[in-house]
């Protein structure tokens, strides 16, 4: 058990203490995503995506006018 109020872990021996646990800071998801991607994937992933949702989105617009009619 540590010590609730320090936040440090709990050893036995008085002279030789655990160290401290080590915090990271907090990253975002695309903090991650930048450590596994070059600013060219990236570019290359988004416009993939980009052109997949137009695509959609154009598909969806014929659908509904061809509806109307």
């Amino acid at each position: 058990m540590g010590l609730p109020a320090l936040r440090l872990p709990a050893g036995k021996d008085k002279a030789n203490p655990p160290s401290p646990p080590r915090t990271e800071p907090y990253k975002t998801h695309l903090a991650y995503v930048k450590e596994r991607r070059s600013e060219e994937e990236g570019k290359l992933i988004l416009d993939e995506a980009l052109a997949k949702l137009r695509a959609d989105r154009a598909a969806v617009e014929a659908h509904m006018r061809a509806s109307q009619n």
